[in-house]
């Protein structure tokens, strides 16, 4: 039963987000290339491939089933259901001034009162 589940949403997610759906649509290829032998006796399916694929997208009688074959369309038969990477809607960027030669300060660690400094972090906070 485990292994049932698996395998299912192993295809689910392989399915829904690669392009291995596109093989699902070879049936709809052969029959466009049936259409147009049907149409020119002469044409080959190397002929066929080229004019659907290496000739761009141009628009004819046939443009709507054209776009229904494999790789021709993307994005309008996945489902991209798992989403890794959320972009950030907002960013501001600072100015950084260039730091003159000689006029730095370091940060002196012998002058911090260390006691001072880390009780001050576990106060609870103050009301405005």
């Amino acid at each position: 039963m485990k292994k049932g589940f698996a395998i299912f949403f192993l295809v689910l997610y392989v399915v829904s987000t690669t392009q291995v759906i596109e093989i699902l649509k070879l049936p709809m290829l052969l029959s466009h290339f049936q259409d147009h032998r049907i149409q020119d006796k002469e044409i080959s399916f190397l002929d066929f491939l080229e004019m659907h694929y290496l000739n761009g997208n141009p628009i004819d009688e046939d443009y709507a089933q054209d776009m229904k074959l494999p790789f021709k369309s993307t994005g309008e038969s996945t489902i991209n259901f798992i989403s890794f990477y959320t972009p950030c809607t907002y960013f501001e960027p600072f100015d950084v001034a260039p730091i003159k030669e000689g006029t730095q300060k370091f940060f002196d660690h012998h002058n911090m009162n260390a006691s001072s400094f880390l009780s001050s972090i576990w106060q609870p906070p103050k009301a405005c």
